[in-house]
Parts: C-alpha cells; structure tokens; sequence
C-alpha cells in the first residue's frame, strides 16, 4: 500500500473554501465567473458570492466591471515574501533524511550546472561505500541523476523517451560499476525539472531493491517536493503503481 507523508489533520471550513477560490484560477484560464468558480470547486454559488468579497476585501482577488474574478495584488506581495525567504535546503534536507530512514541508504539531490550535474544535497545511509560529496561534479550522462535531469529537459532518443514515461530511472553500474540506485525528477511551479532525488547504495546488497522499494520511495518523496514547489506531479497512475 503507498504510504503518505504525514500532513497536519486540522482544517478550518472557512480557510479551505477561500483556498479552493483561489486555486481555481490558471495561466490558461486566469479571469472566472462566479459560475465558473462553482463549477471548479463544487462550491455553491452563495457561498462562492460570499467567500469572494471576504477575498476582493483583503486584495486576494479583484473583480473587473465585466463582473469576472481575477487574483489580486496581494498574492503578488506573498509570492515576493515567499520567494525573500525561500530555501531549497529547507524542503531538500528533511526529505533526503527520511528516505535513508526508510531504506537505509544513502539519498541525494543533484542539479544541473552547465554540462554537469552536482550534488547540491546529500544524507548519508549508515554503510557508506562511495566517496560523492556536496559540491561533488559528475557527468550528465552517466548515472540516474544526470539521465533524468536530461530526459526531462527534453533530450532525445533512448534512455530519454523512456524515463519521461516512467518518471524514474535505475542504473545498476551505469556510472560506478559498484553502484545500483534509482532516480526521480522533482519540478518547480513552472514547471520545468528543479533537479533529480536519488536514493544509492552498493549494488551487491542493493540491486534486489532498486525497482521495487528504491522506486517506491524516490517517487513518492519526488512528487512531495513537487508539489511543496508549487509544481504538478504528472505520474500519478505510475507513483501509486510504486507503492503498491
């Protein structure tokens, strides 16, 4: 059964109607009805009335004379806070170290820098055989890493077409003929691949588990970041597959 990341259990009604509003509106759709906000988030249509001016109110949202919805400036002033105060590490750190939790391995984030992929983020498993560090430069295209950075910046060809399928990769001595691990993208609010997750350990005592619990783990903490970025996880049928 997939396992889930734990989220706090309390929810105000109020909070969660004026949040549904608000994440209604897209970039291909960012003026709505009132009718189109109902449709979008099963709210009725009263409630949609009443919600929205709280919203117009505080400057989340604004109405234009044609009586459509759109965000309001004040978004803008939180997206700007936001990002003054944003850290990678933050969302990166506690993730990699509950996946040597799970699978007592080594886990770590790689981003493109150039030709190159580094480790931007690493936590150690309890047996560690390899010598990779933070800062540590290693080619692209050697190693699930570098392979799923490039597939999902729009390489072509094999092994590429695949992995945009899959939303994962294994390399059982891809880079280090000594090394087994798998490999899953995590993407920003634009949508475009932040880095690649990475759980490894020393392929005589993990190869068993690489398309089975390493799978599992590396996309289900892949798609939690995703989504902690902003972004949209597009392998769901495949993450529950993982989990199964």
């Amino acid at each position: 059964m997939k396992k889930t990341i734990a989220q706090p259990e309390y929810r105000v009604e109020a909070v969660d109607k004026a949040l549904a509003i608000l994440s209604a509106f897209t970039v291909a759709e960012p003026r709505l009805t009132q009718r189109q906000l109902a449709d979008r988030t099963g709210l009725n249509q009263p409630t949609i009335y009443r919600t929205a001016g709280s919203l117009v109110r505080a400057g989340f949202l604004v109405r234009g004379e044609d009586g459509r919805f759109r965000l309001g400036s004040m978004l803008l002033k939180l997206g700007a806070v936001y990002e003054a105060a944003f850290d990678l590490g933050e969302l990166i750190k506690p993730a990699l170290a509950r996946i040597v939790e799970e699978t007592g391995e080594t886990a770590n984030f790689y981003v493109r820098e150039g030709n190159e992929r580094v480790c931007l983020f690493r936590h150690d498993g309890p047996d560690v055989w390899h010598t990779v560090r933070v800062g540590t430069r290693l080619p692209l295209d050697k190693g699930s890493p570098g392979r799923v950075i490039l597939a999902f910046e729009g390489e072509p060809g094999e092994p590429y077409e695949t992995i945009r399928a899959n939303g994962v990769f294994h390399t059982p001595g891809d880079r280090d003929p000594l090394g087994a691990g798998a490999s899953s993208p995590v993407f920003g609010a634009d949508g475009k691949v932040v880095g690649a997750l990475t759980v490894l350990g020393f392929r005589p005592r993990v190869e068993h588990k690489v398309h089975t619990v390493f799978t599992e783990v590396v996309m289900r903490y892949a798609e939690h970041l995703t989504r902690q970025l902003g972004g949209t996880w597009p392998f769901p049928e495949l993450s529950a597959k993982a989990g199964e």
